[in-house]
């Protein structure tokens, strides 16, 4: 399912905005034209492109919460093994 996601829109930015930057507004008229082009994408079909929506899905799985947790382990063990 299509995400469409203002550029201040915090984290969600990181999933939606290497695969699918069209789909990131920094206003309300380019997200207006956004939903425009997924209506008539849905019309037409090409909205259930396979390749489209398994580079989605990858890229979503790239971020689960072992991974955050591993991440955000290692920096505070750089910190501290810097300041010891």
């Amino acid at each position: 399912k299509p995400t469409l996601v203002m550029r201040d829109g915090g984290g969600i930015l990181e999933i939606i905005e290497p695969i699918e930057p069209d789909d990131v507004a920094s206003d309300i008229e380019p997200l207006a034209q956004r939903l425009i082009d997924y209506r008539e994408m849905w019309v037409s079909g090409a909205l259930h492109n396979k390749s489209r929506i398994s580079a989605r899905i990858a890229r979503a799985q790239t971020f689960n919460i072992e991974q955050m947790t591993q991440a955000f382990d290692a920096v505070y063990r750089e910190i501290l093994g810097t300041r010891s």
